[in-house]
């Protein structure tokens, strides 16, 4: 009898169809394993597919090279005064810093003159005399009001090491009625690392790099605001550094405003939407403030160009620099500002910044409703499983396997053409694995 009960085709139905019920579940609920899966489908679309160049951001690395020439690190502010000022006349439209200048210069003349009396090098007279000379912080400063479009950056720290707010350039303006709702989002920050007061007093804008990545350590999402609250519980929101390096390039009285998006197609439904002042950039922002970057690898030929050549104006650093947001940061091992990126390892953290750049110079964004995608997926699953389960019914193993290997070659063509036009991230992996496990 419980061989006949078995045998039955509806037995079999029932079995596979409660299979394919929890499948469809397990494969599109949001844990570890599924989301390793999809991140990992969601690379390797972008190895595929790279964003082309723009030609309009260039990095200039504080490299080997640059520390060999000019010095270890970190440089006496008025070289990197020098540096700013050289990128000016070389036409940068911004000039941004991935780097936090917090502690006064060190190696100023009157810091260094009280460092010589105590070791009893130097007397009072000469001491005063050094004093006297202007000290390198100032110059720095200086040398961003004369430039006039010098972005400044802070990042994340433990809430007990925060000295104060970071300077704003420029408010970010949300309609009162949208407050709460985008606050509510977005990730709260309780310290941050900030300038010390006269860097910032004369740059144009500031904002923050920060960059979480993933938990397996690589960064497919950035942030274009972030939320800060203080110590009383009152909360403010700062720009990101890419988001104040496309104002300022733009137009440094600019402000940033963020508003409800209100859009037909479904699948590229973001809550929110961010203006960058009077240009015509606008980037749809996720519920949590996010939005997934599509990177390129950077050519260190193009794309680079070494911070001794800017101060030292050798190699065509004028014709490299022209017109273009440039954004200073470090590939030196030692500095410790590598990351990992959704398409390679161990890169400078810059290049996040500047792919964010690019990406929005393009107007290229890549959409993925937790929602709408999910429900696609799952009813995928579902069709495609309910048809192989009444197949199995009838027809024998080679049937199934051509029926399978079409299924999945459909899937995984599909979610590809809609990853390269039309930007939509439909996750081919667990969605296959889902059928082939039926």
């Amino acid at each position: 009898m419980w061989r006949k009960i078995a045998s039955s085709k509806w037995t079999q139905f029932i079995v596979l169809f409660t299979i394919l019920i929890v499948v469809a579940s397990v494969a599109t609920d949001k844990n570890r394993v599924t989301e390793t899966l999809r991140n990992y489908a969601f690379d390797q679309f972008n190895r595929w597919d790279e964003r082309t160049p723009t030609d309009q951001v260039i990095i200039v690395d504080i490299d080997e090279n640059s520390l060999r020439d000019i010095g270890q690190w970190p440089w006496p502010r008025d070289v990197i005064a020098e540096m700013v000022l050289n990128l000016k006349a070389m036409g940068a439209k911004a000039i941004a810093f991935d780097m936090v200048f917090a502690e006064p210069d060190r190696m100023s003349p009157s810091r260094f003159a009280k460092g010589l009396v105590k070791k009893g090098l130097i007397d009072a007279e000469t001491q005063a005399k050094l004093s006297a000379l202007p000290d390198n912080d100032e110059i720095l400063s200086q040398a961003f009001k004369k430039a006039g479009n010098v972005v400044t950056g802070f990042t994340y720290a433990k809430k007990e090491e925060t000295r104060g707010y970071p300077a704003s350039k420029k408010d970010v303006r949300v309609a009162q009625k949208d407050v709460l709702e985008v606050i509510n989002g977005f990730k709260v920050y309780e310290g941050l690392s900030i300038n010390n007061k006269i860097i910032t007093a004369n740059s144009a804008g500031n904002g923050a790099f920060i960059a979480r990545a993933d938990y397996d350590g690589r960064i497919r999402l950035y942030t274009p605001l972030i939320i800060y609250e203080d110590p009383e519980g009152v909360r403010f929101i700062y720009p990101s550094l890419g988001i104040e390096s496309l104002r300022v390039a733009n137009n440094k009285r600019d402000s940033l405003k963020l508003k409800k998006l209100q859009t037909k197609n479904k699948f590229k439904k973001d809550p929110f939407i961010l203006a960058v002042g009077t240009s015509k950039l606008r980037l749809p922002l996720r519920e949590e403030g996010k939005l997934y970057l599509k990177y390129r690898n950077l050519d260190r030929d193009k794309d680079y160009i070494s911070a001794k050549n800017v101060i030292q104006n050798k190699d065509g650093a004028r014709t490299k620099i022209n017109n273009k947001i440039v954004l200073v940061g470090t590939s030196a091992e030692g500095l410790r500002d590598i990351r990992n990126t959704a398409i390679r390892a161990f890169v400078p953290g810059v290049e996040v910044h500047f792919n964010f750049i690019e990406q929005v110079l393009q107007n290229k964004y890549l959409f993925r409703d937790e929602f709408e995608s999910v429900a696609v997926e799952r009813y995928t699953i579902f069709i495609c499983g309910l048809i192989l389960i009444v197949s199995s019914l009838f027809y024998g193993v080679l049937v199934l396997v051509m029926a399978v290997s079409v299924f999945i070659s459909a899937i995984c063509v599909g979610c590809f053409y809609l990853y390269t036009d039309h930007d939509l991230l439909f996750d081919p992996v667990n969605t296959s694995l889902s059928i082939f496990v039926i």
